[in-house]
């Protein structure tokens, strides 16, 4: 059974009592890029340089500062964040529930003449009504087109099957508590550590239902 829920590591500052940051996964952070699949994508996009409310600044920020090797398709799917369209589907890897089902496919139909093969004219006409006539030939137009359906990750080969999602999953990300999000290492920790001049800190695990 697949969970619904995420875990974080926490560092936290014991003396200041404050969070330092988080360490984070693919599915934590393609949670948070995803929101920037929305509109709001685009109004960071306008309102840069302007105030903009809570994190999204941050959060937009820094998926343009994050090298595009760490996205997936060579990085395209980093421009789709940039500049994103209205999204029109539903990515099984994000958290967010599916609202809307994908509008059915018409249905199309072609001349039924025994011929058809062999006939230029007929092969170029269809219709979405069966009961119409061919222009060319005068046989009802009731050969239907079958469409083939594309394959799933069930009839895919595991090895050839593509990671989904926005960030690749080899490494660990930190997210701060402003929501910006850079890779995970030992130096962007201990430079982050000598910043706010931390010395007494504790490690937090967190499990969070989103």
């Amino acid at each position: 059974m697949a969970q619904n829920g995420v875990t974080m590591k926490l560092l936290i500052d014991s003396k200041g009592k404050r969070v330092i940051f988080g360490e984070a996964d693919k599915k934590v952070i393609d949670f948070l890029f995803h929101l920037l699949s929305l509109p709001l994508g685009t109004a960071c996009k306008l309102l840069q340089g302007q105030v903009m409310v809570g994190s999204l600044e941050n959060l937009y920020k820094s998926v343009e500062t994050l090298d595009r090797t760490y996205f997936q398709a060579d990085g395209q799917i980093r421009d789709k964040l940039l500049k994103p369209q209205v999204v029109s589907f539903c990515s099984s890897t994000m958290l967010l529930p599916c609202t809307t089902d994908p509008p059915p496919l018409p249905t199309v139909y072609f001349c039924s003449h025994p011929s058809f093969f062999s006939n230029s004219r007929c092969r170029s006409i269809y219709s979405h009504d069966p009961n119409e006539d061919c222009p060319s030939c005068g046989y009802e137009m009731s050969r239907q087109l079958e469409y083939l359906e594309p394959l799933t990750e069930n009839t895919t080969n595991t090895s050839s099957k593509k990671e989904e999602g926005y960030v690749k999953g080899v490494v660990s990300y930190m997210v701060m508590d402003d929501l910006r999000v850079m890779p995970m290492s030992t130096i962007s920790c201990v430079t982050l550590l000598n910043k706010f001049k931390i010395k007494d800190v504790m490690l937090w695990r967190n499990n969070s239902s989103l």
